[in-house]
C-alpha cells in the first residue's frame, strides 16, 4: 500500500522495473515475462492487493 492508504498499481512497478532495463533485447524478453503480470484478465490494471489475491 501506498502513503496515502490505497493500492499502488503492479504494473506501475513493473514499467518502472523495464524503464531501467537499458539493454533492449534484454528489456524484451523481461517484458514478455512480466506482461502476464500487468493486467487483471479484464483487462484493467493489476493492483498489489489484486496481485496478491492472484499470487
Amino acid at each position: 500500500m501506498d502513503s496515502a492508504g490505497g493500492s499502488f498499481l503492479v504494473v506501475d512497478a513493473i514499467k518502472d522495473v523495464l524503464s531501467s532495463v537499458k539493454n533492449t533485447e534484454r528489456h524484451a524478453e523481461m517484458t514478455k515475462i512480466l506482461s502476464p503480470f500487468m493486467e487483471r484478465s479484464d483487462g484493467a490494471d493489476l493492483s498489489y492487493d489484486d496481485f496478491m489475491k492472484e499470487y
